[in-house]
């Protein structure tokens, strides 16, 4: 109960509040700095996750890139992840969401205004058609992308990671782009209502894979090799959150 009057009294009137600028940012992207909307998204997250209760620790931001565009991959625990990154990490950086938050009022708004794409993963075609604007942004734009490769969330308790599929890091090893590695724990319980008041939250950033590191391999065996070591982590965090110990 605590828990949902804080969002309704803390939270809501704060996203109110922000919302014509978000909406303003939106529709005037073109014309505006991708690095001053940027860095006025992350302002507004990292407000947001602390209303909401988030104690949130990063680890190894040193592993991330400066300059140049990267690509972002990591297991996918909740609608809160993408969120975690972009207020954390070094911009421009945006993510590529499912397409049913392109039907949610101020969610789609703030997406669209970190130019975020919507995936519809029912369409192979339309799938693809994402995958080569993120891959045309990467050599173009000098952006950073956020991707999960996993394709969903965690479903199981533990929130342990899933299938990577190959087809997420082509975009960037076809470009010769830094791939770097993360790991969410915890930032699920900021949205459950059953969840802690205080949802401890860590954000590790793995050291970046170069294109030297990966320019004999395939990206059907890359992925596996990524997905592995993220796993490791995840329970080793998990653990330490939770203090229980993965069978």
């Amino acid at each position: 109960m605590k828990k949902l009057l804080r969002i309704l009294f803390l939270c809501v009137p704060f996203v109110l509040f922000h919302f014509p600028r978000i909406v303003y940012y939106s529709i005037r992207k073109k014309k505006l700095s991708k690095m001053k909307i940027y860095l006025y998204a992350q302002n507004f997250l990292k407000k947001l996750l602390r209303k909401l209760g988030m104690n949130l620790e990063v680890r190894g931001s040193e592993n991330l890139p400066c300059t140049d565009s990267y690509l972002l991959v990591g297991n996918h625990q909740s609608l809160m992840d993408p969120l975690i990154v972009l207020s954390t990490t070094y911009g421009p950086l945006s993510f590529v969401a499912k397409k049913e938050l392109q039907h949610v009022i101020g969610v789609s708004n703030f997406i669209s205004m970190v130019n975020g794409l919507f995936m519809d993963r029912s369409s192979l075609r339309k799938e693809m058609e994402i995958m080569k604007a993120v891959k045309k942004s990467l050599k173009e734009d000098q952006m950073a992308w956020c991707i999960f490769p996993e394709g969903t969330r965690s479903k199981n308790e533990r929130k342990e990671v899933g299938k990577f599929l190959p087809g997420s890091l082509k975009m960037a090893m076809s470009e010769e782009k830094i791939i770097v590695p993360f790991v969410v724990e915890g930032g699920y319980e900021v949205l459950s209502l059953k969840g802690k008041w205080k949802a401890k939250t860590i954000l590790k950033i793995l050291p970046p894979i170069s294109c030297h590191d990966y320019q004999n391999i395939k990206t059907t065996e890359l992925a596996p090799l990524i997905e592995k070591k993220i796993s490791e982590v995840q329970k080793e965090l998990y653990k330490e959150i939770h203090g229980e110990i993965h069978s």
